[in-house]
């Protein structure tokens, strides 16, 4: 899978790799294991040394391996989340109609007062209820112009 590795180095860490001369050779050594497909450097908005790194993971039991070099050798912060191309994006096409239709289902059965049990669907009822949690804490509608008439 496709992730995203953001690391933040301080700069207090990162000033005393620069000092002893370590910090490019350490980056390297630990982008050489890691083989990402990208990586770019910045400044992070907290003013430390950063890295966005792109790379393959295999397997979850990757993450230590991942991380620990960045946390042994600058006591870095480290986030992982997967990411996607255009082109994965484009491929999730269906399953983001199948999610807009459970959706619909949901905001359906919510107006019309139907929970949805008692009947075979195949709606997933923990997205529903959490739904029904989020619509009665919604502020009520206003009626629309018609019904004020009345």
């Amino acid at each position: 899978m496709r992730m995203l590795l953001r690391v933040s180095i301080p700069v207090e860490a990162g000033n005393a790799a620069a000092k002893a001369g370590t910090l490019g050779s350490t980056i390297e050594g630990i982008l050489a294991d890691l083989k990402p497909e990208a990586a770019y450097f910045l400044a992070d908005d907290s003013g430390n040394r950063s890295g966005s790194i792109v790379f393959d993971m295999k397997d979850t039991s990757q993450i230590p391996a991942v991380a620990e070099p960045w946390f042994l050798a600058f006591n870095a912060k480290v986030s992982l989340r997967p990411v996607m191309t255009a082109e994965d994006l484009g491929k999730a096409g269906p399953s983001i109609g199948k999610a807009v239709k459970i959706r619909e289902v949901a905001t359906t059965a919510i107006r019309e007062g139907d929970d949805h049990s008692g009947h075979d669907c195949r709606c997933d009822h923990r997205i529903l209820s959490g739904y029904a949690v989020t619509q009665e804490q919604s502020p009520p509608q206003r009626p629309r112009p018609a019904e004020r008439l009345q």
